[in-house]
């Protein structure tokens, strides 16, 4: 029923163009328009986002890029997304990963402080007579202040750890809307620029996603991509439990909701245009490829991030 659902989009998505020699530009005849509700829900909430200031800069750059470099689309897409991921994201990610090391090396130590002040506090609670729920806020203030120093110690502040979600993120969002708006030619359809990234697009793709301003009819990059983050996502599961951690609420919370949304992006991929489906794909890939590499003892070893 998707599938079905995807080829009614297909055939209702339509742009035609035709190229004025004479005049040395587009005439712009009819724009390509997404026909579902949810669609057109979805492009309204986005709006302020793909309209934003940093997204219509970064289209410059990737038509400016595109026009430099002379490379198809899905090229270009490929090489600016494994240049980012292995330029900024990468080293944030070893820089994560020598972080949270030290970090979980710690417990041992805040378990021992933990019994230790326990016992303190009640021998004190018991000479200084103070009521157990005294006794529980000052054993609590105490242990805070305490992890905090052995943290300051050892350079291992836990928020440090979300820089490359602080990286990735942002330039996901930007990326993706960038390659929507040019597969639905905003903001601006009359930009003649955006009118021949477009063309461009549409026969600038790879195997069976030649045109790549429409939906993946068969479904494989959205789909794929979902399969690439769960595999990810379990990767770190598995890390998790060879290192013999106990997995928090909030580290249970965090691994669901990415599980979650790798399922949900599924039907959203299924409609958006298959430049913004390969971005996503070739992203969680290198992304993919980067943490099975430090799983390697050598690699570890090389980047200094070993126990």
């Amino acid at each position: 029923m998707m599938m079905n659902f995807i080829n009614f989009l297909n055939r209702r998505n339509f742009l035609i163009k035709s190229f004025n020699n004479k005049n040395g530009h587009y005439n712009h005849i009819s724009s390509f328009r997404y026909t579902s509700s949810s669609s057109s829900t979805l492009a309204n909430f986005n709006y302020p986002i793909a309209n934003s200031s940093i997204v219509r800069h970064t289209m410059d750059g990737l038509i400016s890029l595109h026009e430099c470099l002379n490379i198809p689309w899905f090229l270009e897409i490929s090489i600016i997304t494994i240049m980012a991921r292995s330029l900024v994201a990468f080293p944030l990610t070893v820089l994560q990963r020598k972080i949270m090391i030290r970090y979980e090396a710690l417990r041992p130590e805040i378990q021992i402080l933990s019994k230790n002040l326990r016992n303190q506090m009640k021998e004190e609670a018991y000479l200084l007579g103070l009521s157990s729920r005294k006794t529980e806020q000052i054993y609590r203030k105490t242990l805070t202040r305490e992890i905090n120093r052995l943290i300051v110690r050892d350079n291992c502040h836990p928020m440090k750890a979300t820089l490359v979600a602080l990286f990735q993120i942002p330039m996901w969002i930007v990326l993706s809307n960038c390659y929507r708006n040019f597969a639905l030619l905003q903001p601006d359809p009359n930009d003649v620029k955006i009118m021949m990234a477009h063309e461009q697009l549409q026969h600038e793709g790879l195997f069976w996603f030649k045109d790549l301003t429409i939906p993946d009819s068969t479904g494989i990059l959205p789909i794929a991509t979902c399969l690439v983050n769960l595999t990810i996502i379990q990767i770190h599961i598995n890390e998790r439990r060879r290192n013999n951690l106990q997995d928090s609420l909030f580290v249970r919370i965090f691994t669901n909701s990415g599980r979650l949304i790798s399922v949900a992006l599924v039907p959203i991929g299924l409609m958006m245009p298959s430049d913004m489906c390969f971005y996503w794909f070739i992203s969680s890939s290198m992304g993919l490829v980067q943490n099975v590499l430090l799983m390697n003892p050598k690699v570890k070893k090389l980047l200094k991030i070993q126990k």
